[in-house]
């Protein structure tokens, strides 16, 4: 069985779990004391620990996660429903340093989860055996959005696509909802300096459209490589 990977909230030499995680630990996976576990501090720190009665035991020191530091933003409008979860599961798993939700004119006007949206996170990073949890902002107006940040605005029906998405390796990446930006939302967000871009030729749901926008940015980041290429790849690759 997989050794379960648990984000926790400190340092401590033993970490207190909640109920959830504790019936989760002991009554689904049976695990007994002194079954292994890993724990990330949620900031790139990963320790080795053991499951005792007071909790998790930190075995040995704290260590940095082998996996680079998250360095992209996800912009997104709130779709309806559970749809915005599935975009900060999915993002979460990519690695992304952070996602804003972001109040259009076409999207979710009134919405209060984001502490849903951070618990979905932490159990992402779980799922994911990841190390850096993303920060999870407020919902801010579109105006505020673009005014925040500069990369790449998707767009239906605009020019660019993967390709373009790629090369230029964004620090920031907006998607819009069920129907795209407004074209006074996008005119703003270009006199802001984003650059418009499309994903080619289909009509992708906007829950899709995030998930494939966060991964071409991670990637463009490096953020979906190897930590450590054989030789003979680097060479190839130029390295």
């Amino acid at each position: 069985m997989r050794v379960p990977h648990l984000v926790v909230d400190d340092r401590a030499p033993v970490l207190a779990v909640g109920a959830d995680t504790d019936h989760h630990l002991r009554k689904v996976l049976r695990l007994r004391d002194g079954a292994a576990v890993t724990v990330t501090d949620g900031r790139g720190g990963v320790a080795d620990a053991e499951l005792t009665t007071a909790g998790l035991a930190v075995v040995g020191p704290w260590r940095r996660a082998d996996s680079r530091a998250p360095s992209v933003t996800l912009w997104a409008a709130i779709g309806k429903g559970t749809k915005f979860d599935l975009v900060v599961e999915k993002a979460t798993e990519l690695g992304v340093a952070a996602i804003r939700p972001i109040l259009c004119e076409r999207g979710e006007r009134h919405v209060a989860k984001q502490r849903r949206w951070e618990t979905i996170a932490r159990s992402a990073v779980e799922q994911s055996r990841g190390a850096w949890l993303p920060e999870i902002g407020e919902p801010l107006a579109f105006g505020d959005a673009v005014a925040a940040g500069c990369g790449i605005l998707l767009h239906p029906g605009a020019g660019g696509g993967a390709r373009l998405l790629l090369l230029a390796g964004p620090a920031h990446v907006a998607v819009g909802p069920e129907g795209g930006f407004t074209e006074t939302e996008v005119a703003s967000a270009s006199a802001a300096g984003w650059t418009v871009c499309g994903l080619g030729p289909r009509v992708l749901r906007t829950e899709t459209a995030a998930v494939v926008a966060a991964a071409l940015a991670v990637a463009a980041a490096g953020g979906l490589d190897a930590q450590d290429l054989p030789d003979e790849v680097s060479k190839t690759l130029g390295g």
